[in-house]
C-alpha cells in the first residue's frame, strides 16, 4: 500500500465538468526539493508538478487533469506511443513458445489507435480526455463495417461495427494508455520516450464502458464434424495436412494458433501411446492424446521443417498445379503458423458459407467433454483456496498427472463422439472398450455389484487373449 501523503494546501480545480480536490505541497528544503508536488484521488502517491511557484503548479495540474500538457513539446506523439507499444510486445516475446500471439496483440492495438483517431479527430490521441473517450465508444458503433476502406470504394455500407469489436478496442486502448502511464506502477514502459512525455492518468478508466456482449456459444453437431472431413477430401484432393489439422483440433480441444504451431519435438510416445505436449495461451502446459492412426499420418507428411503441418504449403502447390492454376501455385508462401492457421480459418468459412469459424471446434469438444469432473477444482474448493493458487503455490503436475489428464480427456471426447464419428477421426474401438466404459460408470455411481461383474468379464477376456 502506498504511503498516504501529508496534508497540504487544498485547492479545487474544475476539469471536464468535474470538481477535483487537489492537495498541493510546497518544496521541502530538507529533502532538497525544488518544485511543488500535487496529489488527488486516484494517484498512488503525490507527483511533482515541476513548477517552482504555487500558481504555476495549479496551472500544471489543471492542464494534466484536462489532458493537455502545458508545453506542446512534452506531448506524447502518436509515433512515440506506437513505438512504446512495439517495445512492450517485443519484450513480451522473450521466453514465449508462441511469439506470434504478441504480434497479433500489437495489431489489435494499432487497429484501435486507427479507429480512435478517425472518430475523435485528435492530432495526438495521448491528449484524449475521458469525455472524448466516452464519445468514441458511442460513435464507433455507428461506423460502417468497411470503415478501413477508402471513401470512394463501392461497397454496401449496410452493416456497422459490432459491439464486440468496439469492446475489443476499448480494452486495447486502455492497456496501451496504461503502458504509457507513470501511475500504473510496473505496467508502465520506461526508457523508450522521455520521462516528461509519459502520461499521469488513464482516461479509459474514468468512464462507464458499454456492456460486454454475451453471445450464445455456437457448436457443430457430430454429423457436421464428419462432413468437414469429407469437404477436405473432396475439395482438396491430396492435401492430407488439412484433414489432419481438423483431427488435431478435435483431439486437442485447443485454439487455432496452438494447433498449427505443434512441432515434431512436441510428440511423445509413452507405453505405446502418443501424446502431444502443448504450451497454451491461458492454461499453461497441457498434454493431449492422439489415436495411433493419426500419429502415423503425421509421420507420413513429415518434412525437414520442425512444424508437423509444414507439408501443407507444398501440398497446396501440387493441388493447384494439378488443377492447372500455375499462378495460384506460385503465390503459395512457405508454411508458418500464421498463414497455415489463416488458410484453415478461410476453409471453415467457405465450407459453412460464412456461418462458422475455427473456434467452434474447441467449443464443440469442450461441450462434449464437460461431464468429466475437474479434480483440481474440487480439491481447491475443499482446501478453501483458488484453483490457480493451488496449482501455482501448493501442488505441481508431473508427467504422470499430465498423462492421466490427457487420458481422461481422450476418453471423454470418445464418449461424446459417436462410434462412427470417433472412427472417422482416427479412433479405433477395442474389444473391451465398451466394458471398460460401463465399469467406469458403475464405479462412479458406486454400484459395486455391477462393478464386480464387469471386472470379472474383463479378467476373463484378458485370460482368453493371453
Amino acid at each position: 500500500m502506498p504511503r498516504k501523503p501529508k496534508v497540504g494546501e487544498t485547492v479545487v480545480i474544475h476539469a471536464n465538468g468535474r470538481a477535483i480536490r487537489v492537495s498541493l505541497f510546497p518544496p521541502d528544503r530538507k529533502r532538497k526539493e525544488r518544485s511543488w508536488y500535487a496529489y488527488w484521488n486516484g494517484l498512488p502517491t503525490r507527483v511533482t508538478t515541476r513548477k517552482a511557484t504555487k500558481a504555476e503548479a495549479i496551472e500544471a495540474v489543471r492542464e494534466v487533469l484536462c489532458g493537455k500538457p502545458s508545453n506542446p513539446a512534452e506531448v506524447l506523439t502518436d509515433d512515440e506511443l506506437i513505438k512504446l507499444q512495439q517495445h512492450y510486445f517485443e519484450k513480451q516475446k522473450a521466453g514465449r513458445d508462441r511469439p506470434e500471439s504478441c504480434d497479433k496483440s500489437l495489431t489489435n492495438v494499432l487497429e484501435a489507435f486507427d479507429a480512435f483517431k478517425r472518430v475523435s479527430g485528435l492530432e495526438h490521441i495521448s491528449t484524449a480526455t475521458p469525455d472524448e473517450c466516452e464519445r468514441f465508444q458511442t460513435a464507433a458503433l455507428k461506423l460502417p463495417s468497411c470503415w478501413r476502406r477508402p471513401p470512394e470504394h463501392k461497397y454496401k455500407k449496410t452493416k456497422t461495427v459490432s459491439v464486440a469489436t468496439v469492446y475489443k478496442w476499448l480494452g486495447a486502448l486502455q492497456g496501451a494508455f496504461e503502458r504509457a502511464n507513470t501511475q500504473a506502477g510496473r505496467k508502465c514502459v520506461r526508457g523508450v520516450v522521455p520521462q516528461e512525455k509519459l502520461l499521469t492518468r488513464n482516461p479509459w478508466n474514468e468512464f462507464t464502458w458499454i456492456p460486454k456482449p454475451k453471445a450464445k456459444p455456437r457448436r457443430f453437431d457430430r454429423q457436421q464434424l464428419v462432413d468437414l472431413l469429407q469437404y477436405f477430401e473432396s475439395n482438396w484432393e491430396g492435401v492430407t495436412a488439412a484433414n489432419l489439422m481438423a483431427k488435431l483440433f478435435v483431439w486437442s480441444w485447443a485454439r487455432r494458433l496452438e494447433v498449427v504451431s505443434v512441432k515434431h519435438t512436441d510428440l511423445r510416445e509413452i507405453d505405446g501411446v502418443t501424446y502431444v505436449f502443448m504450451s497454451t495461451k491461458r492454461q499453461g502446459e497441457k498434454w493431449f492424446r492422439l489415436p495411433k492412426s493419426v500419429y502415423e499420418e503425421l509421420l507420413a507428411i513429415k518434412t525437414e521443417s520442425p512444424y508437423v503441418f509444414a507439408a501443407l504449403s507444398e501440398q497446396l502447390r501440387t493441388h493447384h498445379r494439378a488443377k492447372g492454376k500455375l499462378g495460384t501455385a506460385r503465390q503459395i508462401k512457405d508454411f508458418s503458423p500464421g498463414n497455415g492457421g489463416r488458410w484453415f480459418y478461410e476453409q471453415i468459412k467457405s465450407w459453412s458459407g460464412g456461418e462458422s469459424y475455427v473456434h467452434m471446434l474447441r467449443k464443440t469438444i469442450m461441450q462434449m467433454a464437460r461431464a468429466g469432473e475437474d479434480v483440481n477444482l474440487a480439491v481447491a474448493r475443499d482446501a478453501s483456496v483458488t484453483k490457480g493458487v493451488m496449482l501455482d503455490h501448493y501442488v505441481s503436475e508431473e508427467d504422470s498427472e499430465m498423462k492421466a489428464k490427457a487420458d481422461r480427456m481422450y476418453r471423454r471426447i470418445c464418449d461424446g463422439l459417436t462410434v462412427d464419428v470417433a472412427r472417422a477421426f482416427g479412433h479405433v474401438t477395442t474389444a473391451t472398450e465398451a466394458l471398460e466404459q460401463k465399469l467406469r460408470d458403475a464405479v462412479s455411481s458406486k454400484d459395486w455389484k455391477e462393478s464386480r461383474r464387469l471386472s470379472s468379464q474383463l479378467a476373463n477376456h484378458d485370460r482368453q487373449v493371453g
